[in-house]
C-alpha cells in the first residue's frame, strides 16, 4: 500500500510506538569479561570496512526504537541504552557480568519522542547504567532463515564486490523531515517486500531510481543528492521481509538500485538520527542484485 508521512508541528516524520517495556536497570559487576559486547563480535578481519562501533551511539532522541531495531536486525536477544545515546546489543548470555539495580536512582534518564499515537517516554539509562529491553519489537520480527553470519557477509559483499554486485551504489542517509526525502516521489509500504518488488514498482511508473528503506518501505524518484549523505554499509541491516538474503535499508537509510536509460533505480534507507539508502543501479538486463 502506498505510504504516506505525518509529521509534527516542526515537520518532523512521525514513527509508531513500539510498546515495549524494559526488564530492568543493569551495571556492570566485578567480572573481567563484559558479556554485552554483541555488536564489537559481529566485527572480523575478514570483513574490512565493515564496521559495528561500540557502543552505537546516537544524538537522536529516538534513541529507545532505534536501538530494538539495530539489535532486531543483526539477530540479538537484548538491546541496552546507556546515558540516553549509547545502544548495546547481546546474546542470551549478555546479563552475566551485569547486576540489576535499584532503576530510578541509577537509571535515572528518561526519552521522549513523538510518535504517531503522541508523545511517549522510556528509560534510556544513565551514566554507567544500562537500561535493558528484550529485543522483541510487534511486526518487527528478525531475518529467520540466515544466519548472522550470512547476513553479514552479504553486507559485506554487497558494497565490495562489484562482480557480484554490479548495480549496488551504497548506503545513502534520508532526511527525517516531510517533504525532503532523497526519493520522494512515490513511496510503496509492504510487509513481503524485496528488492526486486521495489525495483518493478518503481519501473512501472518509469522512475529512474528505486530505494529501499526501513526494511517495508520502497521509494521512487528521478533524481537525488548523495553528497554528504553516503555512510557505512552497517547501517543498511534490515532484512527484506520477502527476501531475508536481500538488504531493505535501514532506519532513516536507502539502499538504491539504478539503471542506465530508461531506468535508474535504487534502494533506500531511512533513519531518524541516520539514514542509509543502498544504491542499486539497474542497467538495461533485467538481471539486478540483491
Amino acid at each position: 500500500m502506498a505510504c504516506i508521512d505525518e509529521c509534527d508541528e516542526n515537520g518532523e516524520i512521525l514513527r509508531h510506538d513500539h510498546q515495549v517495556a524494559p526488564i530492568g536497570c543493569f551495571v556492570r559487576n566485578n567480572s573481567t569479561y563484559d558479556t554485552f559486547n554483541g555488536l564489537k563480535m559481529l566485527n572480523s578481519p575478514s570483513r574490512p570496512g565493515l564496521i559495528f562501533p561500540d557502543p552505537y551511539t546516537n544524538q537522536n532522541y529516538h534513541i529507545v526504537g532505534f536501538c530494538l531495531k539495530t539489535c532486531i536486525d543483526l539477530k540479538f536477544n537484548y538491546a541496552a541504552v546507556e546515558n540516553g545515546v549509547n545502544c548495546r546489543c547481546g546474546y542470551a548470555d549478555a546479563l552475566q557480568s551485569y547486576t540489576k539495580v535499584d532503576d530510578d536512582n541509577t537509571c535515572n534518564l528518561l526519552c521522549t519522542s513523538n510518535t504517531l499515537t503522541g508523545k511517549v517516554t522510556y528509560p534510556c539509562g544513565g551514566k554507567g547504567a544500562y537500561t535493558v529491553y528484550k529485543a522483541e519489537i510487534q511486526d518487527y520480527t528478525a531475518p529467520y532463515n540466515i544466519t548472522i553470519e550470512e547476513k553479514l557477509n552479504i553486507m559485506f559483499n554487497i558494497d565490495k564486490d562489484k562482480k557480484m554486485y554490479p548495480h549496488y551504489k551504497g548506503c545513502i542517509q534520508d532526511d527525517r523531515f516531510c517533504g525532503k526525502r532523497v526519493l520522494g516521489n512515490s513511496c510503496l509500504s509492504s510487509e513481503s517486500m524485496t528488492v526486486d518488488e521495489c525495483i518493478d514498482n518503481c519501473r512501472k511508473d518509469n522512475y529512474k531510481f528505486a530505494g529501499l528503506e526501513a526494511r517495508i518501505q520502497c521509494f521512487c524518484g528521478n533524481s537525488y543528492d548523495s553528497i554528504n549523505r553516503i555512510i557505512g554499509s552497517e547501517h543498511c541491516r534490515a532484512s527484506c521481509p520477502g527476501n531475508n538474503s536481500q538488504i531493505c535499508g535501514g532506519i532513516w537509510a536507502l539502499n538504491q538500485l539504478k539503471k542506465k536509460g530508461l531506468f535508474q533505480m535504487g534502494k533506500m534507507k531511512r533513519m531518524l538520527s541516520y539514514v542509509c539508502i543502498n544504491d542499486y543501479i539497474l542497467r538495461q538486463d533485467p538481471q539486478v542484485a540483491p
